[in-house]
């Protein structure tokens, strides 16, 4: 087997920097770099987009994981903000387990996300789990720092 290390997960956003702040502020990413100018020359190929679309890219960090937010400045978005039944194929959803779970949904609305409260259930092992929505309305699953003991 090849050797593979992970790198990153990409999420197109609406605004790249609104969405790189919440990730921010609610759950400690940190801004490693930024490109204002998309992708340049060097990668343009590999992004299968239109000569002359550019794009802001905006990568954070937090330990070993990294989110590349990228927006569309100059072209059309495709897509919507609606958020996709979770059987729709693709990443349906990020998942982040918390210490507290009551604090971080406070952070999740100050910082411009919705929390999706009949979405909330308990399990008695571990405790809550909710969804909820960044401010792109991509959905994030909070989870106990618990795991749920499977055999």
């Amino acid at each position: 087997m090849p050797q593979t290390t992970y790198s990153h997960i990409m999420k197109v956003c609406v605004d790249a920097d609104v969405t790189g702040k919440f990730y921010a502020d609610v759950f400690g990413f940190e801004l490693e770099w930024k490109v204002d100018d998309g992708f340049g020359e060097v990668f343009h190929g590999i992004t299968e987009l239109p000569d002359g679309v550019q794009s802001r890219i905006r990568m954070y960090r937090k330990g070993d994981v990294r989110l590349e937010f990228t927006d569309y400045r100059d072209s059309v978005t495709l897509g919507s903000t609606d958020r996709p039944p979770l059987n729709t194929l693709g990443v349906t959803h990020l998942s982040f387990r918390v210490e507290d779970l009551e604090a971080t949904l406070d952070a999740i609305r100050a910082a411009g996300g919705t929390v999706l409260d009949h979405t909330r259930v308990n399990n008695p092992e571990t405790g809550d789990y909710i969804m909820t929505l960044d401010p792109d309305g991509h959905r994030i699953e909070l989870m106990p720092m618990t795991p749920v003991k499977r055999d």
